[in-house]
C-alpha cells in the first residue's frame, strides 16, 4: 500500500480505528499525513491527527475513549506508549507499532465546520478536499514564523494545489461552528 516503513505503520493504525464510531462523530483524518498519504508520500510524515467541529461528535468520541486507552476508537489492541491525555480541545496519546512510536490525536475544530468522507483505502473518515486545504492556510497561518516545522505546512499546500487546488472562482464564506461573536473565513466549495 505505502512504500515508507512509518507510513506503513500509521495505516496499520488507521485499520484498526472504528471508522464507524469516527463517521458519526463526525472526526475526519487530516492534516499533513493525510496529504503525503493521499498524494503518492512526498514527504514523510510521522503522526495522526483527526479532527471534529461538531460539538456533539466530540463529545461521542471523547465518551468512547476510556483512559488510560483510546478505547472503543480501536476496534484491535495496540500497544500504548502513554496514558490518553485529554485537555479541553484534544485528545492524545502514542501508539506503538513494531517499535514506532506514532502519536495520535483528536481536535476540536473551533475555526470553521469541517466535512469529509470514508476513505475505503484508507478505512477511516478523511477531510474533503476544500476543508484539508483550509486548515493547511490555518495551520500556516499559526505556526507560519516557527522554523521548527520547516514550511511543511507551504509544502503539503503547495502539493496539494499541484493536485486539484479548490478554485478562486469558487470562493464561499463559512462561519465557524463555535458559540461566541460571529467569524467568518474564506475558502473553496
Amino acid at each position: 500500500m505505502f512504500e515508507r516503513p512509518h507510513h506503513q505503520k500509521i495505516a496499520q493504525i488507521l485499520h484498526t480505528m472504528d471508522a464507524d464510531l469516527l463517521t458519526h462523530a463526525k472526526c475526519y483524518f487530516g492534516g499533513g499525513t493525510a496529504i503525503a498519504l493521499k498524494l503518492g508520500e512526498y514527504r514523510e510524515s510521522v503522526d495522526i491527527n483527526f479532527l471534529c467541529s461538531d460539538l456533539v461528535g466530540y463529545r461521542l468520541l471523547r465518551e468512547a475513549i476510556t483512559p488510560p486507552t483510546l478505547g472503543a476508537v480501536l476496534r484491535a489492541p495496540i500497544k500504548h506508549l502513554r496514558e490518553v491525555r485529554t485537555q479541553r480541545d484534544n485528545t492524545s496519546t502514542f501508539l506503538e507499532v513494531d517499535g514506532t512510536a506514532v502519536r495520535v490525536k483528536f481536535v476540536l475544530e473551533g475555526r470553521i465546520a469541517i466535512t469529509g468522507a470514508l476513505d475505503p483505502e484508507l478505512s477511516v473518515p478523511v477531510l474533503c478536499r476544500e476543508d484539508m486545504y483550509a486548515e493547511k492556510l490555518l495551520a500556516n497561518a499559526d505556526r507560519a514564523l516557527d522554523r521548527s516545522q520547516m514550511s511543511r505546512d507551504l509544502i503539503d499546500l503547495a502539493m496539494r494545489s499541484r493536485h486539484g487546488a479548490p478554485s478562486p472562482r469558487r470562493w464561499k464564506r463559512r462561519k465557524a461552528p463555535m458559540a461566541g461573536p460571529s467569524r467568518t473565513i474564506s475558502i473553496a466549495d
